[in-house]
């Protein structure tokens, strides 16, 4: 039956997955809190994600392809390289998190949403969401900032980058 899961078999193949998955986490709380240097990290880490590719493969060769897991294993073969990229650069995170964050908000008031009134009033509200949490990544009070460049805008000339959060924030402190 296409989509059927038995518990039992797919523990047998999803716990060494788990295990090599939270061996990542583990490295990553380590590179967070200094105990390793970045060429550590990424070392740790590939060896890791090999483990874990020739995991996968083996379970893509035994696993029915239409099953829950086979999708899984194949979604994550699919998507390895931007699985993997991560651990390239420092600045980048092993979870999406942070991101997730900061589109909560909207993702709370998404109904609301159905009822902008048009597709430009929807497209509008996306830039003011946008804008806010903009400002709150940069430390920013939205009243603040939306009052500052809304009384300007006017009078203000058509290159407005200068109004974005991180710019008119830079340009309060010279």
């Amino acid at each position: 039956m296409t989509g059927h899961f038995d518990l039992r078999q797919g523990a047998v193949h999803t716990e060494k997955v788990l295990e090599l998955i939270q061996g990542l986490f583990r490295v990553e709380a380590l590179f967070k809190d200094g105990t390793l240097k970045q060429v550590q990290r990424q070392d740790m880490a590939e060896k890791i994600q090999s483990e874990l590719w020739e995991l996968l493969k083996q379970k893509q060769k035994i696993l029915l392809p239409s099953s829950f897991i086979g999708k899984a294993i194949t979604y994550a073969l699919n998507q390895w390289p931007k699985l993997i990229e991560y651990q390239k650069n420092p600045i980048l995170k092993i979870d999406n998190n942070f991101s997730e964050r900061c589109i909560k908000t909207v993702v709370i008031g998404r109904k609301n949403w159905l009822f902008a009134g048009s597709h430009e009033g929807a497209k509008r509200a996306a830039l003011i969401y946008t804008l806010a949490e903009s400002c709150k990544l940069q430390k920013i009070n939205p009243w603040e900032y939306f009052n500052d460049i809304l009384s300007r805008l006017g009078d203000y000339p058509m290159n407005i980058d200068s109004l974005t959060p991180m710019n008119w924030k830079k340009s309060r402190r010279a």
